[in-house]
């Protein structure tokens, strides 16, 4: 066995760990999530250092902030003690760590073991793992103790191992059958429509009112130009008219050279956006700014 990481050389002291644990949600492989709560008497900002396994590289590392969404944080990764060591500087109680491990892959039957690292005291370390559609015989050993509806609408089965100390090294052995290689995410709404608010159903017009209004519109200003261009043009045509010459001015051409469509690169990639909420985020980000989700891509 390799020697244990100190306590304080991991981490100041957490409050609880959850660990998530995602089959085949977005790759052919077990999605795992750290959730860390530091202690409410933190002093920040602090220097955190989680354990994950070794030769793993971390999907998304993040924070929760002042509106109590995620955000990426930089990270360093150092080889210690038989696994990898997670350093980044925290200013939110809320540490946030992905990372993705391989199935054991025989034929319909999957199997996973996770080994929690050690090296780090933890008061409460609780491991969740995903129950999606698609899979069938999901068990867990140790076997659950609970299970909760959480995210997505989806069951999770709960192992709660209670407090663990520095030189404990629990593990988790997950196995299910599963007929094919669809993934979660493919089962979820990928784009959700915003939902109309209770006002907007009760007072706004039927579909087929607004389309009516709309060719009602469009009659009254076809007989207006027509009465106009039949006084003014047929009936009483103007006498000695001149053709005018038309120039476009130089400012005119020169605010046509600078207009939006002209400055806009060609083969610009569609925007990123929230399938929980549909907010845009910029090409960086992991999570979404306004709802904190995780974002699909």
């Amino acid at each position: 066995m390799p020697p244990a990481v100190t306590q304080d050389q991991l981490s100041p002291p957490l409050d609880s760990l959850d660990i998530a644990l995602w089959p085949e949600f977005d790759r052919m492989s077990m999605l795992v999530i750290y959730q860390a709560n530091l202690s409410p008497d933190t002093q920040f900002p602090v220097s955190v250092r989680l354990p994950i396994p070794a030769g793993v590289q971390p999907n998304a590392v993040a924070q929760g902030n002042a509106d109590g969404q995620l955000v990426d944080v930089d990270y360093s990764l150092e080889e210690q003690g038989g696994h990898t060591v997670v350093t980044l500087q925290a200013t939110s109680q809320l540490v946030w760590l992905e990372f993705y491990q391989d199935l054991d892959l025989n034929g319909s039957q999957r199997t996973f073991e996770f080994k929690w690292p050690g090296g780090l005291a933890v008061p409460s370390l609780l491991l969740q793992v995903q129950d999606p559609p698609g899979i069938s015989n999901l068990t867990l050993r140790p076997a659950s103790t609970d299970e909760v509806v959480g995210q997505y609408g989806l069951t999770y089965k709960q192992v709660n191992l209670g407090a663990v100390s520095p030189s404990d090294q629990p593990t988790l052995q997950v196995s299910y059958t599963k007929i094919g290689t669809g993934l979660t995410v493919d089962t979820l709404q990928q784009t959700p429509q915003p939902i109309p608010t209770q006002a907007a159903v009760a007072n706004g017009p039927e579909p087929s009112q607004v389309v009516t209004w709309v060719v009602i519109g469009l009659l009254g200003v076809m007989v207006a130009v027509v009465g106009v261009l039949y006084f003014k043009v047929w009936r009483f045509p103007p006498k000695n008219r001149s053709p005018r010459r038309r120039h476009r001015s130089r400012s005119n051409a020169s605010d046509a050279s600078r207009s939006p469509t002209s400055s806009k690169p060609a083969g610009d990639s569609p925007g990123v956006f929230c399938h929980e909420c549909g907010t845009q985020a910029d090409p960086q980000d992991r999570f979404c700014r306004s709802c904190g989700t995780r974002l699909r891509r």
